[in-house]
């Protein structure tokens, strides 16, 4: 009797080795099509939340009420004398925005990116 042909199946009715690594092949370019995809949507996520935390920072604004609109859990701040460093914990800390400050009240911000 003889037997109904299937493309990728042996006449024993085993798989095709070259089947096998063609999907294995398929399914790794799958997966690291996906990680870049995510690790680009990441940086675009941190990239906005930077850019947010400089327009938030209005020239005039009290500082502490600038500081309380950051949860710790998204935001990492790092306080010096006279700049504050608000830097978003997506995207690996490379954007961030510095706000400038006399002590009590905003001065001025920028946003910048650590390659």
């Amino acid at each position: 009797m003889l037997k109904k042909y299937q493309p990728g199946v042996d006449p024993d009715g085993k798989k095709k080795k070259s089947s096998i690594v063609r999907k294995g092949i398929y399914l790794l370019v799958l997966l690291v099509a996906f990680f870049a995809g995510y690790f680009v949507y990441d940086m675009r996520q941190a990239k906005q939340a930077a850019a947010d935390a400089c327009i938030n920072a209005t020239q005039g604004m009290p500082l502490e009420d600038f500081l309380s609109k950051f949860p710790e859990k998204d935001y990492k701040i790092i306080r010096g004398a006279e700049y504050i460093t608000v830097v978003p914990k997506r995207g690996m800390g490379r954007n961030h925005c510095t706000v400038s400050h006399d002590g009590q009240k905003i001065t001025g911000s920028k946003t910048g990116f650590n390659d």
